[in-house]
This record gives structure tokens, C-alpha cells and sequence, in this order.
């Protein structure tokens, strides 16, 4: 007989607590810090073969990551679904909207490389081609392996269950490091210098491990019966459901990363130092928000089983733990980013670039430093907020807001001081910042108004 897993409670601590909420988190946070790390360290180590190659790779990624996040966005809203049927206690509900994610994501594979086959020359903007176009191809015929990791990783976090993640992104990231070193640069009579392309067969290959070791233990026999996680057939109401709550996330993602792509256009029309200041802050912002990602996942986990369980007051007392929790972290994150921060932009470029790198270009680095931190800061109070909104099905005012914050607040402010006024390049990490501040005080009036507790996210 197949021994049947224990289901119910997440963690041991009292529901609402900062013990409960770290627990939960920390090991998400640990999963997006090696998550980030993969982006982040694929630049660090083509900033040290050409920054040419760094640029090129921040511009192309963006690219590959506006449809990949695009499909995450609806592929892991199977994390909701799951939370909320187990906080219900209704565990035979688990396993199907994880399997219709996980169709969905293969659905997308077929796409992302018929797209990549007829139109990736005419995606990416010409100057970033001569380094780019083959990371480019490599992670958009690939690219669905971050939706199916998503629409997998909402069956365990959903429940509480996060350690596997995170050892599965662990694992991956440690071999996509030593791949990235080796396939960039080559070893002498063995592998050929690959450049930018050896970067991104490296990070295919570390996400298809992740892949392989979350999906092996989904279709372990100790699951099948408790959560029905061989529930595999299509089933067109619970695909229909998904996407409906699933689609704005996407989209708001999609439109979010579409307008961070035009500001790096608009940044190559006015020159290299300008992409350069733009990119190593995007990097830097991307792998620090490491602690938002985790942190808002975790949120989303505890919040979409409080909603299942009808225990609406334990909501606001995750709301309370989780901001003082990014507060403290980010004080820290100040002393790298305001106080030290030539650490960090000697560890973008290699003592041969910083010699003839602009004192000007440099200043300027240390000016964005500020504002990214202050983004940060605003960037992950609007997350966690967006987390509860989440768990709750309110998808579609999560798109609204932040889509059209992002073109609003930051791409047209961006293109009249940058682009027809030529101000200093690290202003256009300034205007992020208020993009930011004014995405906050929509979210937060959304949350005080308490329309998220009337959605239902199931239509049956």
C-alpha cells in the first residue's frame, strides 16, 4: 500500500508570526538568490571576457525574459490554486491545476521556438546582434523550462513545503557557474571560447536540472494518492480558471519587462556608457531583489492558505512581519550600494576596462547605486502587497497598476529627460525610483479598500 503523505499545517509556528513568515520565506529567498545569481553572474563573467559581450547579453535577456516571465506569470499561479485547496483542506484538489500549468508550459515551448526560428533577428536591436543574437536564440528555444520550473515549484511552495526547491535551484546554479566559466572561455585544446553563446547553453542547462529534480519528486508514488499528482488529463475548466486569474500576471509582467527593453533602446541611442550605467544597475537590482522574490512568494504561500481557511485578520498580521522584514534587510543591502559601492563595480568590469573607463561613467554608477537602492526599498513594499493581492485572485488590478506605472512613471519621463533633454545617465535610475513610489500608493490603496476578499478564483 503507498504510504500517504501527512497534509495540513505549514509550519510550527503560531499562524501570522515573524517566525512563521521567515520560515516560510527564507528558503524561497534562498531559491530567487540563486535564481538571480545565474542572471547576475552570466554578467560578471562576460564583463570580464568584453563588455561589449555584458551589454549585449542584459539587452538580450531582457528580450528572452519578456515572454519567459510573461509565461511564468500564468504558469505559477499554480501556487495559488494550490495554497488555497489546502488551506480548504480539500487535498484531491492539488494535483490537477499543477498538471494543466505544467501543459500549458509546453504549449508555450512550441511558440517561444517558432518566434525564435521567424523573428529573432528582428526582436533584437541590431547593435546587440554581433554578441547577442546566439545567447538570444539559445534561451528563447529554451525558455519554457521557467514557466514548467514555475507551474512544479507551486505544488511544494503552495504548501509550504519549500526545502526541494530550493535545493533543486541550488544544484542548478552550481552548474551553470562552473558551465559559464568553462563555455565562455574555454579551456586551451579541449573547448573553444564560446562567449556570450557558451553563457546561455550554461544557463539552459541549469534550469533543465532544476527542472528534472522538482518533476521526478512531483511524480513520486507517496504523492499520487494524497494529492492526486498523476491527475494528468487535460481538463479545459481548471485550464480555463488558471488562465483567467493567471493572464494578468502575465501580462503585467510581459508589459513590465517590454518597457524595461525600450529603456535600454533608448539608452543605446544615446550611447555605450549610458547602456553600461543602465545595465550594471539593472544587474545589481536584479540580484538583490532576490530577497523581494522569496519574500513575496512567501507572503503569496501563507496569505493563499489564510484565504483558504477564511482567517482574513491572520493577512495582516503576515502584511505587518513581512515589511519589517524588508526594512531590515535593505538597510543592509545600503551599506553595498550607498557606502561601498566601487566593490561592486569592480566586480562588473575587469581592472583592463576600469583603466579606460570614463571617472565621469564612474561617478555616475555610484549615482544610480543610490536611487536602485531606493527602488529596491519601494519595489519590495509593493510586492509584498502585490503577494497578498495575488493570493487572493486580484490578478487583474496587479496588471493594471504596474503596466501601465511602467510606461507612464518611467519609460516616457525616461525618454524626455534622457533621450531629448540628455540628462546624466543615472537619472534614469531616479525616475525608476519614482516609478516606484507612485506604483506604492496605488497598491496600498488597493489593499486598505479590502476588495481582493470578495474575488473567488475557482468558477466551479
Amino acid at each position: 500500500m503507498t504510504k500517504l503523505v501527512k497534509a495540513g499545517g505549514l509550519t510550527k509556528y503560531a499562524p501570522g508570526s515573524l517566525k512563521e513568515l521567515i520560515s516560510i520565506s527564507l528558503p524561497m529567498i534562498i531559491t530567487a538568490l540563486s535564481g538571480n545569481l545565474m542572471l547576475f553572474l552570466d554578467r560578471i563573467i562576460l564583463g570580464h571576457y568584453s563588455l561589449d559581450a555584458m551589454n549585449a547579453i542584459a539587452a538580450a535577456g531582457t528580450a528572452v525574459f519578456t515572454f519567459a516571465f510573461g509565461a511564468f506569470g500564468i504558469a505559477s499561479i499554480s501556487e495559488v490554486f494550490v495554497g488555497q485547496a489546502n488551506g480548504a483542506k480539500k487535498y484531491q484538489d492539488i494535483g490537477a491545476p499543477v498538471w494543466q500549468m505544467i501543459w500549458f508550459s509546453l504549449m508555450t515551448g512550441v511558440l517561444f521556438s517558432i518566434i525564435t526560428l521567424f523573428f529573432a533577428d528582428n526582436i533584437l536591436a541590431q547593435p546587440f546582434h554581433a554578441e547577442g543574437l546566439g545567447y538570444f536564440k539559445i534561451l528563447m528555444h529554451t525558455a519554457f523550462l521557467i514557466p514548467l520550473h514555475g507551474a512544479l515549484a507551486g505544488f511544494f511552495v503552495g504548501r509550504g513545503k519549500v526545502y526541494l526547491v530550493t535545493t533543486a535551484v541550488v544544484i542548478g546554479n552550481a552548474i551553470n557557474l562552473i558551465l559559464d566559466i568553462v563555455l565562455v572561455f574555454g579551456i586551451d585544446d579541449w573547448i573553444p571560447s564560446m562567449g556570450a553563446a557558451g553563457a546561455g547553453i550554461a544557463t539552459a542547462i541549469g534550469e533543465f536540472i532544476q527542472v528534472i529534480i522538482i518533476f521526478s519528486v512531483f511524480l513520486a508514488p507517496k504523492y499520487k494518492n494524497s494529492f492526486k499528482t498523476w491527475q494528468y488529463k487535460f481538463n479545459k475548466g481548471i485550464f480555463k480558471d488558471c488562465l483567467r486569474i493567471g493572464t494578468p500576471s502575465s501580462i503585467s509582467h510581459t508589459l513590465e519587462l517590454t518597457a524595461w527593453y525600450v529603456i535600454f533602446i533608448f539608452m543605446g541611442w544615446v550611447s555605450a556608457d549610458y547602456v553600461t550605467v543602465l545595465q550594471i544597475g539593472q544587474t545589481v537590482f536584479i540580484f538583490l531583489a532576490f530577497f523581494v522574490d522569496g519574500l513575496q512568494r512567501g507572503v503569496m504561500a501563507l496569505c493563499s492558505n489564510a484565504i483558504g481557511e477564511q482567517k482574513y485578520g491572520k493577512i495582516g498580521e503576515v502584511f505587518k512581519k513581512a515589511i519589517q522584514f524588508h526594512l531590515v534587510v535593505s538597510a543592509v543591502f545600503a551599506i553595498f550600494l550607498i557606502f561601498m559601492p566601487n566593490l561592486l563595480i569592480q566586480g562588473f568590469l575587469s581592472d583592463e576596462v576600469m583603466g579606460v573607463t570614463s571617472k565621469i561613467i564612474i561617478k555616475e554608477i555610484e549615482m544610480a547605486f543610490i536611487w536602485v537602492w531606493v527602488y529596491l526599498v519601494l519595489d519590495g513594499l509593493i510586492w509584498i502587497i502585490a503577494g497578498i493581492l495575488t493570493a487572493a485572485g486580484d490578478t487583474k488590478f496587479v496588471m493594471l497598476i504596474s503596466a501601465a506605472g511602467a510606461w507612464l512613471f518611467a519609460v516616457l519621463p525616461i525618454y524626455i529627460y534622457i533621450v531629448i533633454f540628455k540628462r546624466e545617465a543615472h537619472i534614469v535610475w531616479q525616475l525608476t525610483a519614482f516609478y516606484g513610489f507612485m506604483n506604492l500608493i496605488f497598491f496600498y490603496l488597493r489593499y486598505r479598500s479590502g476588495k481582493w476578499k470578495e474575488i473567488k478564483i475557482r468558477s466551479t
